[in-house]
């Protein structure tokens, strides 16, 4: 009797939840629906420019052993596990928002982790954030999906002719992707600011890390990098400079051939020279300040994000586990008793149930003739990527003109993309998505011939920031196919769909950071060449596949809309 009081109980707080959601749904109009978006954007950007400033020193500012990178295929590793066996689940349970907000706490616990860097404190901070960094990201593509879907239904309902709607609802998708990360790409303008100006107004705040000698790898890099040895003499000259002509006169052209795509890190990382290591160590007391203001800015949207953002249901297009049931259903005594009994019943299905039919589900999808021609696509995005954060800023940056640079190169790198996310928005219903992608192939090869021939020189120091212009151009203008494509090749099982891309996705930063330590830089970018070729082969199939599968969709429709009108 007391079980079955229980069950009654917990299938009656789950209408109420039920009902919640169908009122949620309800009041979502058009203009809620903008403003979901706007909040979801800004607190996320907040979040990830952090994130992203942390990241891109990851590579230079932990370079001993390789332990930044090391932590950064860790956490991609972790991340490719936890995208196919809890990703999906977890938000096809919890829902969208529950996700955003468990892959922030996430990146909380790994910029804790920075305050004292060793292989101790890294990598399982790495690990734990691995297993929620695609949450957030799929979490955010089912959101924003669900939102441009809702709101291409509110402009049929108000629009009584087919001819006053003229706009798909891919349209509307990529629309509000393409908002969505043009404001989330401002994080990476966010955070390499303040990279830029911690790095730079504290950089002659500690002695020069020269005279310095390297202990055992297993003390944490704040005590590997330097020893106070150096005089008063030699601090005031050589560090009194901070301009970007100045500090590129500090490094000879010696160096610098050593630098951009004839980069090699086994050829210094594991024997540490300290002329050599001095660029790529800004001093600890800024580190600490720009750790401090990443960690109060996570903490702030993360609470914005749990207290402000609103739910979505955690199943929508769907009416399985009772979560679109309309708001007057249970007004009748007699179906709310059938309903609770229902979902007593229900109660009785085991989590482990669950999981294995949600596996089941992700497993078919991964080897669906479409998924499997996507992929290339979405392996060869995180190899571009990886590619960016570990070897365009170790190797372009901190290598020529120094570590305290990152942050300002990063800035026009992130403006750019940016600039090119939100150009998108405005070509793609004029243009459409195969010659945009045709485009951004051209722009990618062309920006890999610019960094494999690109000979870094002391005379020509803003080449550096146009590599990272045309970088930035390409991981605007990937991104956002990208996942519009996933959206609506995949509709009917969007979250599925968006964790297998991060899959995907990590895999691919896995390889590249992977292969990081081991390869010179120019490897890499044949690598990326190869697989850009591959890519747009497997695209173009791809979108041939797809196009046939709506034809049949469409034909099979009008077949049996006719066999009932007889």
């Amino acid at each position: 009797m007391k079980n079955h009081t229980e069950d009654v109980n917990k299938a009656e707080k789950d209408l109420m939840s039920e009902d919640e959601d169908a009122e949620c749904q309800k009041q979502l109009s058009k203009r809620n629906l903008r403003k979901c978006l706007y909040l979801c954007c800004f607190a996320y950007m907040m979040n990830y420019s952090a994130y992203a400033g942390l990241i891109f020193l990851q590579s230079s500012v932990n370079i001993e052993n390789g332990l930044g990178t090391t932590g950064l295929f860790l956490i991609y590793a972790t991340s490719a596990f936890s995208t196919i066996f809890f990703v999906p689940i977890f938000i096809d349970f919890k829902g969208a928002k529950a996700a955003i907000v468990a892959g922030e706490i996430g990146i909380l616990c790994y910029t804790l982790s920075n305050f004292y860097p060793s292989w101790y404190t890294i990598i399982p901070a790495a690990l734990l954030h691995g297993l929620t960094e695609s949450a957030s990201w799929a979490g955010s593509s089912v959101y924003v999906t669900y939102l441009g879907e809702q709101y291409w239904e509110r402009c049929q309902s108000n629009k009584p002719t087919p001819s006053a709607s003229n706009k798909s609802k891919e349209s509307y998708v990529y629309k509000f992707f393409c908002q969505f990360y043009t404001v989330v790409y401002f994080s990476q303008v966010l955070g390499n600011a303040v990279v830029s100006i911690v790095l730079t107004s504290l950089k002659d705040f500690n002695t020069p890390h020269e005279n310095f000698t390297v202990t055992t790898a297993t003390e944490p890099p704040s005590k590997i990098l330097v020893q106070k040895v150096a005089t008063l003499g030699n601090l005031t000259n050589t560090t009194s400079n901070t301009t970007l002509g100045e500090a590129v006169g500090v490094i000879s052209d010696d160096t610098w051939e050593a630098c951009g795509s004839m980069e090699c890190q086994a050829d210094f990382i594991y024997n540490a020279d300290p002329e050599r290591m001095r660029k790529y160590e800004p001093s600890r007391i800024s580190i600490y300040l720009l750790l401090a203001l990443f960690l109060l800015m996570q903490i702030t949207f993360t609470m914005v994000h749990a207290i402000f953002l609103p739910r979505i249901p955690a199943k929508f297009g769907s009416n399985e586990h009772g979560r679109h049931s309309p708001v007057g259903q249970s007004e009748n005594e007699f179906e709310k008793d059938q309903l609770v009994k229902d979902s007593a019943s229900k109660r009785k299905i085991t989590l482990k149930v669950a999981m294995v039919s949600e596996l089941k589900e992700t497993f078919r999808h991964m080897v669906s003739p479409l998924h499997l021609l996507v992929v290339p696509m979405v392996f060869y995005c995180g190899v571009l990527i990886a590619f960016n954060v570990a070897e365009f800023t170790r190797a372009y940056v901190s290598c020529t003109i120094g570590v305290e640079q990152i942050g300002i190169v990063m800035v026009a790198y992130g403006l750019t993309s940016m600039a090119v996310s939100g150009v998108l928005t405005q070509l793609l219903p004029h243009f459409g998505r195969n010659r945009l992608v045709f485009v951004s192939a051209l722009l990618h090869l062309g920006t890999f011939l610019f960094c494999l021939f690109y000979s870094p020189s002391s005379q020509s120091p803003w080449m550096i920031y146009l590599n990272a212009v045309l970088l930035g151009a390409c991981d605007g203008a990937i991104v956002n196919v990208i996942q519009g494509m996933i959206a609506i090749y995949f509709e009917d099982q969007l979250a599925i769909a968006f964790s297998v891309k991060n899959f995907g996705t990590n895999l691919g930063i896995v390889a590249g950071t992977g292969w990081s330590t081991i390869l010179c830089v120019y490897v890499k970018l044949y690598i990326l060449m190869g697989l850009l070729a591959f890519s747009c082969i497997c695209y173009i199939f791809g979108e041939i596949w797809f196009q046939n599968k709506v034809k049949r969709s469409s034909a099979d429709t009008a077949k049996a809309a006719t066999q009932t009108q007889f």
